[in-house]
């Protein structure tokens, strides 16, 4: 358990839609107060954006920028599917 004061840096991110758990906000809905490490939260909870459980999340250590933040989170584009063919005429 994190020292009450210290608040790490470290976010981690939800590998089903990137919601990205900050312990600087915590998850106040969820019942998670700000500056909570991501260790520290019941193996119960799950993302609040999905529901991807917490065994689901990877880290992304230090201060990021916004940019980068923004970039992580925005949705994957779709696989190519298979081409098809133009019917015949």
């Amino acid at each position: 358990m994190m020292s009450p004061g210290t608040i790490t840096t470290q976010r981690w991110i939800c590998e089903s839609c990137g919601m990205i758990y900050d312990p600087a906000e915590g998850d106040p809905d969820g019942g998670i107060v700000p500056g909570t490490a991501f260790e520290d939260i019941p193996d119960h909870w799950v993302c609040p954006a999905c529901g991807t459980r917490k065994a689901d999340f990877y880290t992304s250590t230090g201060p990021a920028e916004p940019a980068a933040l923004a970039k992580e989170s925005e949705p994957r584009p779709p696989e190519p599917g298979p081409r098809r063919r133009a019917p015949r005429a």
